[in-house]
């Protein structure tokens, strides 16, 4: 307000300062000072007063007061502390003011300066950071994280017992108060959703909640009739197994279960298979099954109940599908007194097995049965088997006792089983297929099927494997792939494919035969796979990847052949890391022979060390009435570049065969020297 001075008739003006100085809270909450001042009332009274008002070395501002008021006493805010302020009051009429009061001065002296406690409360599986309580003068900020330990979140925050919600932190700004900051935490939950498919069912079922690390097991359970078929978790294949566990859960998961038909199961296995332990031993018998059978020579003693000193023998084996199972085993005794052994399943109580008495002196099948008392003569046992591996053990009871085969088996009414040749035990064949999957049928049953593929003829210029998938005892999946650097669609192709029962097999002239599913991730190295028992001489080996768990296309390579072991790993093209996933791997040993089974001849050998990229003539030094079917695999790895055996110019008297290496990193596709084996199958003019 501007004024212009005037000669009004003003009382004397007694300017006083009140003692009472505080503090108050303006918008920008900051803290200051103010001064009350009061004066004599003017009479007659004028329109108004105006204070005016300035610091040490400063003039009155007589256009612009502090204060305008028409009473007799004003306030001025906003002043700070340690700062001498000079006041005067004029009084107004219109635009006249009187002169200057008396001058008064007014100085404040800061505060004290306040504190303040903000209390910080944690609860159990988190923290509050600052984790204790914090005293800070007024006016001041303090931020506040809140963090929950792994598997826990935060449930809750709450300032002076409000919530705000589930934050990660808070901050307290300014502060004029004491505070109290409390944070609660809960444990991370996930949903397990389970499901089953028609025949059968899972426990528990639906979505079940559970707690970060906390464990569940579900189980299945087949109708009469069924069995499990396969159970994915969380869309990945565990196989037919009868239960799951999610173990220290950290995330939701999907389990589903199916079912399918119960088939027939017959599982061979050869008592010269398992391992053992003396004094169980091995002998040879042209009339056993594989040559040779175990036992207990005679002389070794008889025991009435089991004992550690007696010889024993230990079998692991896969069951396909659940159910009840008998066992059957093809033995042999040479008086009364040895004709029984202790058995047990999976470490269950020992029974006794009773063999028939009339086995004497020849082969004898017989089921497993428990005899009771003195007698000799019980029903046979039903072994109630889950899906999945097994372990059956013999124990030496009465020594002579001989055993060349044992057949696990659920077909509960077979009267006797046949002792399988190597002919109703193998199958072979061609097939025709491209980049698309193609089934293929066997047309013998298999309850474990070993089954290897190639090589690819070369009607495709483009380098391909072959992939195979969904093994079991009916059949096969099998499809051409390309190496990933390629487009993948390929030309129709020929290969051979060999199929034979899982084990070690002995021809009647001696020559044996493994044939063995295993899994390997090796890719990175050469891991060493041992045969199951020795072989008499260096053996031929025939390998195929026989599952699709990582997509990427890959072959096997092989090198360092004995005749107790050999190296083996997956090969990826040379472009890709030296990395691929589990997957399932079939071979087959063979030893060089030529001969006959049944009305099929067959011959298996190698090559001299000269295989390269170009055709490299195999002759079969006989003469087929139709090209047979030719299998061929690397037995070494010489050239470590990525390559596989194709084949071209079959007939019925020779194939070509060459390395083909892939092109994913350069063009070179020279290869230095390898051996190939191979195997032929067919039928003589």
């Amino acid at each position: 307000m501007s004024r212009r001075t005037h000669n009004i008739r003003i009382s004397p003006l007694v300017v006083v300062v009140f003692a009472s100085i505080f503090f108050f809270l303006i918008p920008m909450a900051s803290l200051a000072a103010q001064a009350t001042l009061a004066w004599d009332a003017n009479d007659p009274a004028p329109e108004g007063y105006c204070i005016y008002q300035r610091t040490e070395g400063q003039s009155y501002d007589y256009n612009h007061p502090v204060w305008t008021g028409s009473v007799t006493t004003g306030t001025v805010p906003n002043l700070d502390y340690g700062t001498t302020y000079y006041f005067v009051v004029r009084a107004f009429e219109g635009d006249q003011s009187s002169i200057d009061s008396n001058e008064v001065t007014f100085f404040a002296q800061s505060p004290p300066s306040a504190s303040h406690t903000i209390t910080v409360v944690a609860g159990g599986n988190g923290s509050v950071t600052p984790n204790a309580s914090v005293t800070m003068d007024s006016g001041a900020s303090q931020t506040f994280s809140i963090s929950p330990d792994a598997g826990y979140h935060v449930a809750d925050v709450k300032v002076d017992g409000v919530s705000i919600g589930a934050v990660s932190a808070y901050t307290f700004s300014q502060i004029t108060a004491n505070h109290t900051i409390t944070a609660s935490f809960a444990v991370d939950t996930y949903v397990l959703s389970a499901v089953a498919g028609v025949n059968g069912s899972v426990s528990p079922a639906g979505s079940v909640d559970v707690n970060h690390g906390e464990s569940l097991t579900f189980s299945f359970s087949a109708d009469t009739g069924y069995h499990v078929a396969d159970v994915l978790v969380d869309g990945q294949s565990m196989g037919a197994v009868g239960s799951y566990t999610f173990g220290d859960v950290a995330g939701d998961h999907d389990i589903a279960v199916s079912f399918a038909e119960n088939s027939d199961v017959a599982i061979w296995i050869e008592a010269e298979d398992g391992d053992l332990h003396w004094p169980m031993e091995i002998n040879d018998d042209f009339n056993a099954s594989a040559g040779g059978f175990i036992w207990v020579p005679t002389g070794n003693g008889n025991w009435g109940t089991l004992s550690e000193e007696g010889g024993s023998v230990v079998y692991h084996f896969e069951v396909p599908e659940a159910g009840d199972y008998v066992i059957w085993g093809r033995h042999m005794s040479n008086d009364s007194a040895s004709g029984s052994f202790f058995i047990s399943m999976d470490g269950q109580a020992e029974i006794v097995w009773h063999t028939e008495q009339d086995s004497q002196n020849m082969w004898t099948w017989d089921k497993v049965s428990a005899a009771a008392g003195t007698s000799l003569v019980a029903e046979p046992i039903h072994f109630q088997l889950a899906a999945g591996t097994h372990t059956l053990t013999l124990y030496q009871r009465e020594d002579g006792t001989m055993l060349d085969q044992l057949l696990v088996t659920n077909q509960l009414d077979m009267e006797s089983p046949d002792n399988k040749t190597i002919e109703e035990m193998m199958e072979f064949g061609e097939v025709r297929i491209n980049h698309n999957w193609t089934r293929v049928t066997f047309e013998k049953s298999f309850a474990n099927p070993v089954v290897v593929a190639g090589p690819i003829s070369l009607n495709g210029g483009h380098p391909a494997v072959t992939r195979i998938r969904n093994v079991d005892g009916n059949g096969f999946d099998i499809r051409i792939q390309e190496w990933d650097y390629l487009d993948g669609f390929h030309l129709t192709e020929t290969v051979s494919y060999l199929v034979m029962e899982e084990g070690s097999h002995t021809l009647v002239d001696g020559t044996r035969i493994e044939a063995v599913n295993l899994a390997s991730s090796a890719a990175a190295y050469f891991e060493t796979i041992s045969f199951n028992k020795t072989f008499n001489e260096v053996p031929i080996i025939m390998t195929s990847v026989c599952s699709v768990n990582d997509a990427a296309a890959v072959t096997g390579r092989v090198k360092s052949v004995t005749i107790d072991s050999f190296k083996y790993r997956l090969q990826e093209q040379e472009l890709n890391a030296k990395d691929h996933g589990m997957e399932n791997v079939a071979y087959i040993a063979w030893e060089p022979s030529v001969g006959m089974i049944g009305n099929t001849v067959y011959r298996i050998d190698r090559t001299a060390d000269a295989v390269r990229a170009r055709n490299y003539n195999v002759s079969f030094d006989m003469q087929f009435a139709t090209a047979p079917v030719f299998l061929a695999d690397m037995q070494t790895t010489d050239g470590d570049n990525t390559a596989n055996v194709r084949c071209n110019n079959k007939d019925t008297l020779s194939v070509d065969v060459l390395i083909d290496e892939e092109q994913s990193k350069d063009n070179e596709v020279s290869h230095m020297t390898e051996i190939v084996g191979f195997m032929i199958f067919g039928d003589l003019m």
